[in-house]
């Protein structure tokens, strides 16, 4: 029997063998040829050959490049929603701000809406763009009672007296 000629049960054997080099580890590795033959009992040479003639690091590239033309595709697709529904968006906050009948809570509520989807979408000129302060000045003390005068001083751990009370 020449190479040509392929008895159905070698033919399934190949088959199998493919489907074996498609299986990969956690790693992503696949598995030798060597593994392959020893698993589905034909030499190690049969499990070459198969693989350089039915091309199967080809056969795998371009599924791979199929599912990721078709997962950009769709990821496009979903873009192109998402942009005309914020445009919507846009188009309704922008209504509802020019519309001088609207209730006054619903104005100052699209504003803030409309204002946050622009910081969002990194759609705000610079002089708009709300500066926040670093360091020491974005400290702002949030108890009034600290900063007057009256209040007095909080003695450290070491000066209290035995009953635990930290005022003198």
């Amino acid at each position: 029997m020449t190479k040509e000629e392929q008895t159905p049960e070698i033919l399934a054997r190949r088959h199998r063998a493919f489907e074996a080099y498609l299986t990969a580890d956690d790693q992503g590795k696949r598995p030798s040829s060597k593994s392959i033959a020893t698993k589905l009992g034909v030499t190690e040479t049969a499990v070459k050959y198969w693989r350089r003639v039915d091309k199967w690091d080809q056969k795998i590239a371009a599924a791979n490049g199929s599912v990721i033309a078709a997962s950009d595709a769709a990821n496009n697709s979903i873009r192109a929603l998402l942009r005309a529904g914020a445009l919507d968006a846009v188009v309704v906050l922008r209504k509802i701000l020019d519309n001088p009948k609207a209730d006054t809570d619903d104005r100052i509520k699209a504003g803030v809406a409309l204002f946050k989807l622009a910081t969002e979408l990194d759609a705000l000129e610079p002089a708009f763009k709300p500066a926040l302060p670093t360091g020491a000045a974005a400290f702002s003390d949030d108890v009034p009672a600290a900063r007057s005068a009256d209040v007095p001083a909080v003695r450290p751990p070491e000066e209290l007296p035995d009953d635990g009370s930290r005022l003198p």
